[in-house]
């Protein structure tokens, strides 16, 4: 029942000039709900990180689309009083009372690694602190569906690889519970859309690069392609360990000189760090080991 839609707005505003100027703003998804009729639509705000403006992005954006659909509403009145040949005003195309707009449902779609601690609603945003009494009970909330992919327990319930999908999610950086994961026999049959979303949203490069060689008759084996990713891992910890060690060997030398320049030049830290020419930046943290 659901087909893809546009997910931009256009908001038109003139500039002093007077010449218009356009203002997109894009949806992350959108889809229409169709049964014989549009009956509805239905979005997707997609977030890796805690946002605490997200329940005004949503009720902006929820007006975006209410706002189009009215406009298209008085567009379609205007083309059949063209087609009449008949003369019309803005009155003429106004919404009447048998004119209605279809229903908006936005999700925000958390991933993120953390627990969402930002607001659920407009008010959640909102300050009462300084208003008289009563404001607060008698304020129009805006709320919104917040679905946290980190408070899923029961991944069973999805009917569609949606629920390997958060369940590789709820696994991101941990290398040891994506392996155990993808040796479960629902990971050895994945549609490819699924298989290539999971190696996007658990940054598992190695196995998008890959994709094609995982693919077997029944779908894409994400545990075959393990192997290679476990195997990337390890020599990405090796070249980042190799780095750290370089670096804690660098720092180790310049501490050691300092210290020499002080005990044989009598002087102070600054004076031993201005002569080595340490970045004026790092000077408190070599302060901090002396």
């Amino acid at each position: 029942m659901l087909e893809l839609d546009d997910t931009r707005y256009v908001k038109k505003k003139r500039k002093k000039g007077g010449k218009p100027e356009m203002n997109n703003r894009y949806r992350d998804m959108k889809k229409r709900l169709v049964n014989g009729v549009e009956i509805g639509v239905i979005a997707i705000e997609n977030q890796e990180a805690v946002d605490y403006t997200m329940p005004l992005r949503i009720m902006e954006y929820d007006c975006l689309e209410y706002r189009k659909q009215v406009e298209q509403i008085r567009r379609d009145k205007a083309r059949k009083l063209v087609e009449q040949n008949q003369p019309y005003s803005d009155w003429d195309i106004r919404l009447a009372e048998e004119d209605k707009i279809n229903p908006v449902q936005t999700i925000c779609l958390y991933h993120g690694a953390d627990e969402w601690i930002g607001p659920e609603s407009l008010k959640d945003m909102v300050n009462f602190k300084a208003v008289p009494l009563g404001w607060e009970e008698k304020f129009h909330d805006y709320g919104m569906t917040l679905f946290c992919a980190n408070r899923v327990q029961d991944f069973s319930m999805f009917k569609t690889e949606l629920g390997q999908l958060l369940q590789a999610i709820a696994c991101t950086g941990d290398s040891d519970k994506l392996e155990a994961l993808f040796k479960e026999e629902a990971y050895s049959h994945l549609e490819r859309e699924t298989a290539e979303a999971i190696a996007i949203m658990t940054d598992a490069d190695t196995l998008l690069q890959k994709m094609d060689e995982y693919e077997e008759a029944g779908g894409y084996d994400m545990c075959k392609g393990m192997d290679d990713w476990a195997k990337k891992e390890q020599e990405k910890g090796k070249i980042e360990g190799k780095i750290e060690g370089k670096i804690e060997g660098k720092i180790e030398a310049i501490l050691q000189n300092i210290q020499t320049l002080m005990k044989k030049m009598k002087i102070t830290a600054e004076e031993a760090m201005e002569t080595l020419d340490v970045p004026v930046e790092e000077r408190a943290e070599y302060l901090a080991k002396l």
